[in-house]
């Protein structure tokens, strides 16, 4: 009977209390990981929330580009396959104006824009071609584009030698048409839902805009018909009233 009679607030006390005591059974590093998780999850969703209901794919990609950097913990590129197919180019990237001028600067190359030729990178290939998602050490995808020096270079000039991306292929009515990939922290294994679940809201998001684009051309293609339709029914009434008056 006491204890269906506790209060609200004991409950909580009660419940802090547990909390603490699980805080001290478990290792600072689990905890760390967890708060991580939690955070991304909470993350991954404000970014999906943010893009739902947006009805142009460019709006979309710079909404997704602006979440993430205004984040300051972690980055996103997204690209999209070239009109041959061969290449994916870099759409957007989150990446701090102080960041993109030292990869500049390092490579003599513009980022956004940037085409990654897929005969030289099997991580990306992996990605766009077999459907995986994989993590992979940012230095391992630099190392694939670039000379072994150069590629240090610009790791260790843009702060990447010791972070890791994962990379999710990105769809479009069911067909790939690019890459979503995200730096992560340490344990990024465990991550890999949050960012293949955004990959799937930006899709989506996507598929939406192209209804309504689609709807709003039939809706002006229908506007035209009408608009001609009245014209040809008033000049044919305009007709049939002269030759009346004849």
């Amino acid at each position: 009977m006491n204890d269906q009679c506790k209060t609200k607030v004991q409950l909580i006390k009660e419940l802090e209390q547990t909390r603490g005591r699980i805080a001290e059974l478990v290792p600072k590093q689990a905890d760390e990981g967890l708060h991580n998780l939690i955070e991304i999850i909470q993350f991954t969703e404000h970014v999906s929330a943010k893009i739902h209901g947006l009805q142009d794919a460019a709006e979309i990609y710079r909404t997704v580009r602006e979440e993430f950097a205004q984040s300051q913990r972690y980055t996103a590129s997204i690209l999209l396959f070239t009109d041959d197919g061969s290449s994916l180019r870099i759409a957007e990237a989150s990446l701090s104006p102080a960041k993109v001028k030292a990869g500049e600067k390092a490579t003599g190359l513009r980022i956004k824009g940037y085409k990654i030729d897929l005969k030289k990178s099997g991580i990306y290939r992996q990605v766009v071609r077999e459907e995986k998602t994989v993590q992979v050490s940012v230095s391992d995808i630099i190392g694939e584009l670039f000379p072994r020096p150069l590629a240090h270079l610009i790791s260790k000039t843009m702060g990447y030698e010791k972070k890791t991306s994962i990379l999710t292929p990105l769809k479009r009515h069911g067909k790939i048409v690019g890459a979503f990939a995200m730096t992560c922290p340490e344990l990024a294994e465990h991550f890999i839902p949050s960012v293949r679940n955004l990959a799937q809201h930006i899709s989506n998001a996507l598929e939406r805009a192209d209804e309504y684009t689609e709807r709003k051309r039939a809706e002006e293609a229908l506007r035209e018909s009408e608009e001609r339709f009245r014209r040809v029914f008033e000049g044919t009434l305009m007709g049939l009233s002269s030759r009346h008056q004849l």
